[in-house]
């Protein structure tokens, strides 16, 4: 089990998100990623570093099993969530990633699944999935290219997992 944090060079861990983190009942490896992007007055976070922070997160995946992708700004509200995302990958190998829910409700699988916290299983990679810097965002065709690849992605249950700050510092 490997935890994977992009960000930007002039962000910052935000103390919650770390502590929320650091409590989780599943240890595992920290990589934080500190990769280029410049920041500007018009965007703090432009798409193509957002992809390429990701990526480069993905190659230091090794042999872990699974990959949990957490944004800098995201709260895990649940000391055993990730554990219970590994649990359902476990379960459901048809799954390729599952990610964790801002508010509570909606369809299960829907077409687009935010990246803001999502568990990604290892076969996902070594098909050569990358995260792409198209419009409207990357969640989008990084999802259309498990789906693709015959994997299933969805989220984990219909009830909010995580509080998401939305902090752009």
């Amino acid at each position: 089990m490997i935890y994977l944090l992009p960000m930007a060079p002039w962000q910052k861990t935000i103390p919650e998100c770390w502590d929320s983190i650091m409590a989780q009942t599943l240890r595992g490896k920290i990589v934080v990623n500190f990769s280029g992007g410049e920041r500007t007055n018009e965007q703090l976070v432009k798409l193509p570093f957002i992809a390429k922070c990701r990526n480069e997160l993905v190659e230091c995946v090794g042999n872990e099993k699974y990959s949990a992708m957490i944004d800098r700004d995201v709260v895990l509200v649940e000391n055993n969530i990730i554990e219970t995302m590994c649990e359902y990958l476990e379960g459901n190998p048809d799954f390729g990633a599952v990610g964790l829910r801002e508010l509570p409700g909606g369809d299960e699988k829907p077409e687009h699944v935010p990246l803001s916290c999502v568990m990604v299983r290892k076969e996902v990679w070594d098909t050569g999935i990358r995260f792409k810097d198209k419009m409207p965002c990357e969640c989008l065709s990084f999802i259309q290219d498990v789906r693709q690849a015959g994997f299933k992605m969805g989220y984990l249950r219909n009830q909010a997992d995580i509080k998401h700050l939305h902090v752009f510092l």
